[in-house]
């Protein structure tokens, strides 16, 4: 199979930083897999992505206890196993701001677009690091399409 469930750190994560971050997200639901495959878009290597759980989704996702997921988020598992900690933190801060929620609707829940390249709430919670997209995009590059070792290399020494 192409996903799998996430380790119990990924799920704590996710939650302190919807109780940190994101307060209006609080009553929603996301569940988060891992994809075991690399997914590319426009020449990218996609690391995170998250969904608006449809009908077809929820179905499938419902828990034993009949709970169904609001959102779907799919994070690399074989980039995410080389990452730092704080990039793990960059990736979650950048798909949950992709959650939108307005419980006086009836559609609450939806997916926005990015503002700009990512989100204004990114530039200062990344003010650390501006160009951390780009530097992770280098370390999916590293994982998936390593650099060819010299096969000439000083076994002659």
């Amino acid at each position: 199979m192409r996903f799998e469930d996430v380790t119990s750190d990924v799920n704590e994560l996710v939650s302190k930083m919807i109780d940190d971050q994101f307060p209006n997200l609080e009553g929603a639901i996301i569940q988060v897999l891992f994809d075991i495959k690399k997914r590319k878009s426009g020449g990218r290597y996609v690391v995170g992505r998250i969904k608006k759980a449809n009908d077809e989704m929820k179905a499938l996702a419902t828990n034993e206890d009949g709970i169904a997921p609001d959102y779907i988020m799919f994070i690399d598992k074989n980039v995410w196993q080389v990452l730092e900690d704080r990039d793990k933190e960059r990736i979650v801060f950048h798909e949950l701001n992709h959650c939108e929620v307005n419980f006086d609707s009836e559609n609450q829940y939806r997916i926005k677009d990015h503002e700009i390249q990512g989100f204004y709430s990114e530039i200062d919670f990344n003010s650390d690091d501006s160009r951390w997209s780009e530097r992770i995009g280098t370390v999916a590059e590293s994982v998936y399409d390593p650099p060819e070792e010299d096969d000439t290399a000083d076994y002659m020494s």
